[in-house]
């Protein structure tokens, strides 16, 4: 069978799918899915498709149903929407802050990850909103938060966007909204790798603020950053209105050029070494594979710089694997298909 990894994936991604059907249609893709098994298994019996083939389909996609519903389903016994239900209640909250700080005009936002609720220990994730902008606290901080937990609303328009269901998908089942930074008490900075990323975000956010100002610097951070916090609805209208949205959302093109930029870079600066220092390096490796391996994990450090978003991360996988395909000299895939003697 031509690429096997591709099947793989449609098939696990199909169980995927099927899963987060079995969540509001269980028995309607219950059948379906019996269905699928039982004509496959007559395939096989009739011989007209080979057994590999049906393991292949069939495996992934179980492996996802199965996910999928332990992902949306399942909830440990010590979780805070067994013991502390959402409603509305004031509770003192402690735990650790586990995204960056998404921000708006008068608005600061982040993801917690509890240890307690009112002195009893938990686990699970919540949703804290504060009424005005926060620069002190960042990833990894364990604080305190005094505030009333809600479940999520969503508007019900059939087709709309379920902000709900959003958050779920996260492991977020509740949102606790804090009036200001004083009902937030630091108990521990936090360290690491992701920490120090995130405050040389904010010097750089705060240079920006220094020397820009208006929907100029709401721009430069979207585009550099991804602080999409100062873009006014009206200045968001108008690059909708002109098609280039993509401008302000740091995805593909960004990271595509950022790619470009470092690939170019390092296959300059590995030219300018001493002729016989680079004649002997390309006795070990193709220097178009070391600039690809130097290129990774500057794309990673600007991923993980621009806040780590969706569409980020998901145009950081795609170069990923084009750089994997130079390194693996398999940039012409698509042209000269691989045959596995498994299949």
């Amino acid at each position: 069978m031509h690429k096997p990894v591709i099947f793989l994936t449609l098939a696990y991604l199909a169980g995927i799918l099927l899963g987060h059907g079995f969540l509001y249609f269980p028995y309607t893709v219950g059948i379906l899915l019996i269905l699928g098994i039982v004509t496959a298994g007559i395939f096989t019996l009739l011989k007209k498709l080979p057994f590999q083939r049906i393991l292949l389909y069939l495996i992934p996609g179980l492996l996802g149903v199965a996910a999928s519903i332990y992902s949306a389903a399942w909830l440990p016994a010590s979780h805070y929407t067994r013991l502390f239900p959402a409603e509305n209640i004031p509770h003192v909250l402690e735990g650790s802050i586990s995204s960056p700080l998404d921000r708006d005009p008068d608005r600061t936002a982040f993801i917690m990850e509890l240890s307690q609720v009112d002195g009893t220990p938990v686990r699970g994730s919540v949703r804290v909103s504060v009424r005005e902008e926060i620069a002190s606290l960042g990833y990894g901080d364990h604080v305190r938060v005094s505030g009333k937990m809600r479940k999520p609303g969503s508007f019900m328009n059939p087709g709309g966007f379920d902000y709900a269901e959003y958050l779920a998908r996260s492991g977020v089942f509740a949102t606790v909204s804090v009036r200001t930074g004083d009902d937030i008490a630091l108990l521990k900075r936090g360290a690491g790798v992701f920490r120090t990323i995130q405050d040389w975000r904010e010097r750089i956010r705060q240079a920006f603020l220094a020397s820009t100002a208006g929907a100029g610097s709401a721009i430069l951070q979207a585009m550099v950053l991804g602080e999409e916090g100062g873009l006014t609805e009206e200045l968001r209208d108008r690059f909708l209105a002109a098609g280039v949205t993509h401008i302000i959302s740091i995805s593909g093109s960004h990271l595509g050029m950022v790619a470009l930029l470092c690939f170019g870079l390092m296959r300059g600066l590995l030219f300018l070494l001493p002729e016989r220092l680079y004649h002997r390096l390309t006795l070990l490796a193709d220097p178009k594979k070391i600039a690809a391996w130097l290129t990774l994990p500057l794309l990673i450090f600007y991923s993980l710089l621009a806040g780590g978003q969706v569409a980020t991360v998901r145009s950081l996988i795609m170069i990923t694997a084009g750089l994997a395909a130079l390194i693996l000299d398999r940039e012409h895939s698509s042209c000269t298909p691989w045959r596995s003697p498994l299949w």
